[in-house]
């Protein structure tokens, strides 16, 4: 199964290097992908921030 799945890779990788913009398109993907991440650890870090912050009422 690993053999199918590295030359899959292969093929994808030779057919976007046939693509003239590729460099540009890959970079603001990757530049897309960093800024949802860095929102999600900050979404993560708020979240963690109010439940220590919350506190449950005494029974």
């Amino acid at each position: 199964m690993k053999i199918n799945k590295d030359l899959f890779y292969l093929a994808f990788l030779l057919l976007l290097s046939t693509r003239p913009k590729i460099e540009e398109e890959l970079s603001m993907i990757n530049s897309l992908v960093q800024t949802a991440q860095n929102s999600i650890q900050m979404f993560k870090s708020g979240l963690k921030i109010l439940h220590t912050g919350i506190k449950l009422p005494e029974a």
